[in-house]
């Protein structure tokens, strides 16, 4: 049995996998497996690619139809034997100490559900060479050392922190659980945080490459990715009891520019009949906004008052995931604050996880 096994997924971008691959086999950490996963059924470039590189580590598992990448993402989230699994997407590709770093804080950190590490982005250009951005999703400015994030982050109220693209999974009962099908493809990483009660862990530095390419096999529709961004903010709302400063950080940071996030906690407050709540945080500029966004997109607007209609399967994942957590984290409070022994809680706990 290996220490990690990497999920390898790739659609019609062979020319893109061999990057991927030669990433994966230049890892310092060496113990582990891949699974190829190809979502084109009739492409059989992927296999040949796999029979050329003649590793025993990697197995080629193809698709019997095109899955798209929601469904093909849950099925690397089933339990397994290995203590560890990684998810590769054809695009992007790895630096070689990304697997041996991530793994060294999990090791670090042993309750933990997830390390991940910040990405360089890239732009793929017409003619097929790529030009580096020099953007990074993190800022490594304001973050210098490993961030261990614990629920709630204001930033998961309606967003995510990690990075599938260039993570490290502990294997567990809490991680190893799908996400509804129907999900658009924007709400995986942030609707799996609702599955996760222990530490996330950021390492600052860059261990991945993020690739933004002309041609993409992910359906973006900026309407439903907001639609997704209300209903992560609406189930926050309903299951989540914060304090006055948490909520004054969430309003700050969706009043950002160039892309400001303040409707999204408007809907959902609405939606939620946190009017009291709406009222103690919305700002004069935040309802100009709001007013504003109504008279330029009012079919967008109609579309996000109505989210939980739209998406009602997973507007009930959301709920029921988020109310688990906390009250998962509310017992393990109540446990480690009574007469139990505190390192005999922790104990059980990283075992649990």
């Amino acid at each position: 049995m290996a220490i990690c096994r990497v999920y390898l997924t790739t659609y019609r971008r062979t020319h893109l996998l061999r990057r991927a691959l030669s990433s994966l086999l230049a890892q310092k950490f060496t113990d582990w497996i891949c699974e190829l996963h190809n979502d084109a059924p009739d492409d059989n470039a992927p296999q040949k690619l796999v029979e050329e590189i003649n590793d025993g580590r990697i197995s080629y598992h193809p698709h019997p139809e095109n899955y798209g990448p929601v469904r093909s993402f849950n099925l690397f989230f089933r339990p397994i034997q290995e203590p560890f699994f990684s998810i590769l997407e054809d695009d992007n590709w790895w630096e070689p100490e990304l697997l041996e770093r991530l793994l060294k804080l999990l090791e670090m950190h042993r309750t933990a559900n997830l390390a991940w590490a910040n990405m360089r982005v890239w732009k793929e250009k017409a003619d097929g060479s790529w030009l580096r951005t020099g953007e990074t999703v993190w800022d490594q400015q304001i973050y210098r050392e490993p961030k261990v994030f614990r629920w709630p982050d204001p930033k998961q109220v309606y967003a995510p922190l990690h990075s599938i693209g260039s993570m490290v999974v502990r294997a567990s009962r809490w991680t190893t659980r799908p996400v509804p099908d129907s999900l658009p493809f924007f709400g995986i990483d942030p609707a799996r945080e609702r599955l996760y009660p222990a530490e996330l862990i950021l390492e600052p530095r860059i261990l991945a490459n993020f690739a933004v390419t002309l041609q993409t096999a992910r359906k973006s529709n900026v309407t439903e990715d907001i639609q997704i961004s209300v209903l992560l903010a609406l189930s926050f709302l309903r299951q989540v009891n914060e304090t006055e400063e948490f909520f004054k950080t969430v309003w700050k940071n969706a009043q950002g520019w160039p892309v400001r996030a303040s409707n999204t906690l408007v809907i959902a407050s609405l939606l939620a009949g946190k009017f009291r709540f709406l009222l103690s945080y919305a700002t004069p500029v935040d309802w100009l906004f709001f007013v504003a966004s109504l008279i330029k997109r009012p079919w967008r607007m109609f579309k996000l008052m109505r989210s939980a209609s739209a998406f009602p399967e997973i507007a009930s994942f959301l709920d029921d995931r988020t109310h688990e957590l906390c009250t998962y984290l509310q017992t393990r409070r109540e446990s480690l604050g009574s007469g139990t022994n505190v390192q005999t809680a922790k104990t059980e706990e990283a075992t649990t996880l």
